[in-house]
């Protein structure tokens, strides 16, 4: 009798164990609070998306977020406008918020927002345009300096090569030249 007393509290301690547990972890690890457009908010590793949904309940506003948002968070805000606690909850997210046009109000109050996915890395194509624009800046450089070495070539042609002035010319040539080189090596790139 005593052993099957035994076995049957043990069954109710790990049961009610096991409950317990299950209650800690599914209970909400957060609060808020929206009041007169301030926003209390209090958040050790919560979701983001839970929060944000919590947060458009209690404000009245839309919100929109992408399936793929897996955020934890913590943070505690006390009495902020909606706002600026939107920009604190979101930091580091692609975001939209879209402002009501309401005038009765002197600050146009948010009336959704959005979390777009991230991407990533660049597009093929940003990086395939800013392949094509460094072409034809390095292009554009090698038409003034081949402009630049006609102008010089055309002052040594009126000038006395043994000169002070026709070595200055002669050097600026050379110089010149190396430089038209070394833009179209960087091309070939």
């Amino acid at each position: 009798m005593t052993k099957l007393l035994q076995v049957l509290c043990l069954f109710v301690f790990f049961v009610s164990l096991t409950s317990l547990t299950h209650a800690q972890t599914s209970r909400q690890n957060y609060r808020i609070d929206y009041h007169n457009g301030l926003l209390t908010l209090s958040a050790k590793k919560a979701d983001l998306k839970r929060l944000l949904t919590h947060v458009a309940e209690k404000a009245g506003i839309h919100v929109r977020f992408p399936k793929n948002l897996k955020k934890q968070i913590t943070i505690k805000l006390s009495s902020v406008p909606l706002g600026r606690a939107l920009r604190r909850l979101l930091k580091g997210e692609n975001y939209a918020l879209i402002y009501s046009a309401s005038r009765k109000l002197k600050a146009s109050p948010i009336s959704e927002v959005y979390v777009l996915p991230k991407r990533s890395g660049p597009r093929i194509s940003t990086q395939y345009n800013r392949l094509r624009r460094r072409e034809e800046l390095i292009r554009a450089s090698i038409r003034r300096y081949e402009k630049r070495l006609e102008t010089l070539k055309d002052r040594m042609a009126t000038v006395n090569e043994e000169s002070r002035r026709g070595r200055l010319i002669r050097n600026q040539i050379r110089s010149t030249e190396k430089t038209i080189e070394r833009l179209r090596k960087s091309l070939e790139r």
